[in-house]
């Protein structure tokens, strides 16, 4: 039979091993030529549109075209072969045999031996109906999709696509942490409360009030923040930027570039799991992977900036009044507060100070980070 044979398959032997995919090279190979057909078999009906309508207009149903189906011949019967079916349960899927949902691999005599009693129409990948909230491999739903699916073209809206949802992603990660942009915690200064804690600079209840600029102020995220010594804060959406995208982030505009262009300069990877899980309705698949932010491993330090109730000069300075009970000290980094007062847990820390309301600039980095892995290979596909 001609049509197994197109894709591979070797339908006479029944041999399971000719069908099916094992990556996603392999399933584009097989969709490329299933376009091609169906391209071909769409040309074919085109040319014979005007002369050869099997069915007029009279008919209820819709109109039958030479070169429409696929058939084959059972004993003296001709019997319809659903290209879908054939694609589906054929092509990309083995057989229950191999642990797949697809036809039996003896479906061809099934089809064409009229002593065969089998049911040839058992397919679970097409018959089945998956809720459309299930998450499923990226395998199962190429197996169980009715569509056929290509790479995008490599567009420089689809880059610039992907930065937009880097910048959305960070808003997200953000969000969900309760951290501002930038940093809002410049000093601190002892409380007369006697009921706080006296050693611990980074929650709410410390002997320690810690104060900066006001959180309502709004600040634009290209804005930068001035320090004491001369130096400047970016914004946390610059610090994933210049994670992800290296010192490109300051320099060039990452908006002209194309997905070809990050691949060649070693910023993204195209790679796309089959076993990545998805929605079971999706048709955009999660193939990008930041390889710099893959690859990040740094993990904040717990500071223990007082001893007794002397401050670490690597921690803060006195700004005011250094000489009255109450100084003030300006911090030499800059820290982070939870909005709302309140508290995000740092993982890494083994202590009992896990649960922090004041966070380093180390923390905040780290936080988002972590965050960020979480949201951004769930928001950023490419369509296939």
């Amino acid at each position: 039979m001609l049509l197994p044979a197109i894709f591979g398959i070797d339908a006479e032997r029944a041999r399971d091993s000719t069908r099916g995919f094992d990556d996603i090279a392999q399933y584009l190979e097989l969709a490329t030529c299933a376009r091609h057909l169906d391209t071909q078999l769409q040309l074919v009906r085109e040319t014979l549109f005007t002369d050869n309508q099997a069915y007029t207009a009279e008919s209820v149903l819709r109109h039958q075209y030479v070169g429409d189906s696929l058939y084959i011949v059972h004993a003296r019967a001709v019997v319809e072969l659903p290209f879908r079916w054939f694609w589906q349960c054929v092509v990309l899927s083995r057989s229950p045999q191999s642990s797949e949902k697809g036809a039996p691999s003896n479906w061809l005599r099934i089809l064409t031996d009229e002593s065969a009693v089998e049911g040839a129409g058992s397919c679970e990948v097409f018959s089945q109906t998956i809720p459309a909230s299930e998450l499923i491999t990226v395998k199962e739903r190429l197996q169980s999709s009715p569509h056929i699916y290509m790479v995008t073209d490599d567009i420089p809206e689809m880059a610039a696509a992907m930065a937009h949802d880097i910048d959305n992603t960070v808003a997200l990660a953000l969000s969900s942490l309760g951290l501002p942009m930038f940093p809002d915690v410049y000093y601190m200064r002892k409380t007369e409360e006697d009921n706080c804690l006296h050693h611990n600079l980074f929650v709410l209840e410390s002997y320690w009030h810690k104060y900066g600029r006001d959180a309502t102020q709004i600040v634009d995220a290209e804005e930068r923040v001035p320090t004491a010594d001369g130096g400047i804060v970016r914004s946390l959406y610059h610090m994933m930027w210049l994670l992800i995208f290296g010192a490109d982030a300051y320099t060039e505009d990452l908006y002209d570039y194309t997905l070809a262009d990050l691949e060649h300069k070693e910023v993204v990877e195209l790679l796309l799991s089959l076993a990545a899980p998805v929605l079971a309705n999706t048709d955009f698949f999660p193939a990008i992977r930041f390889l710099h932010l893959d690859a990040y491993d740094r993990r904040p330090t717990s500071l223990q900036p007082l001893s007794g109730e002397t401050v670490d000069p690597d921690y803060a300075v006195c700004a005011v009044d250094c000489e009255q009970a109450m100084p003030e000290f300006r911090l030499r980094q800059f820290e982070y507060k939870v909005q709302d007062d309140n508290s995000v847990p740092i993982d890494v820390y083994e202590n009992n100070n896990k649960d922090r309301s004041v966070v380093t600039a180390s923390e905040a980095e780290y936080l988002l980070v972590q965050s960020f892995r979480k949201y951004i290979y769930v928001h950023i596909y490419i369509y296939i």
